[in-house]
């Protein structure tokens, strides 16, 4: 059981392979799964921000001109910037073309005036069989630890990519 404030993540090489298989052949092998809900745990895996962030991006958030996300984040509520790569650019592209009225990239099932639940992704999580193993915040998690730890990236690269607040 996770502690306050940790949140179950994959970090196993086999593991992350597997969970991203998985998600990738999420709406072929679960057909009522919306694709957006495939989508949304795509982005989650390429941009790891926090899943409230996910679940609440707005369009006029998308800066596809420039390639990018620009949103305050929630925890610190300071300008937040996320480049956006090819893959997780083209996930954007493919909800542009299922866009609805709502100004949500990621609209609720039941109204598109909100967006979409809190418990779907983990839910969908759950389904793929990783209850009690990795969560939707746990992209996060597993980021920063393959990225510290096997990629090397600097810290404070990182943690801005994180939206979490760096020491000078």
């Amino acid at each position: 059981q996770p502690t306050k404030g940790n949140h179950n993540a994959v970090t196993d090489e086999k593991e992350l392979a597997d969970l991203l298989r998985k998600t990738w052949r999420l709406t072929k092998d679960f057909p009522r799964t919306r694709i957006r809900t495939e989508l949304a745990i795509k982005l989650s895996a390429y941009i790891y921000q926090r899943p409230g962030e996910i679940r609440t991006l707005l369009w006029e958030s998308v800066d596809f001109e420039n390639r990018c996300l620009s949103f305050a984040a929630s925890k610190t509520n300071q300008d937040h910037i996320v480049p956006l790569s090819i893959q997780a650019y083209d996930i954007l592209k493919e909800l542009e073309e299922l866009r609805t009225t709502s100004k949500y990239v990621f609209p609720s099932i039941k109204t598109s005036s909100e967006c979409m639940s809190t418990d779907t992704l983990t839910q969908v999580l759950k389904r793929l069989g990783f209850k009690g193993k990795h969560t939707a915040h746990g992209f996060r998690a597993t980021a920063r630890t393959l990225l510290d730890e096997e990629i090397e990236y600097r810290t404070d690269i990182v943690e801005h990519q994180l939206a979490h607040k760096v020491k000078d």
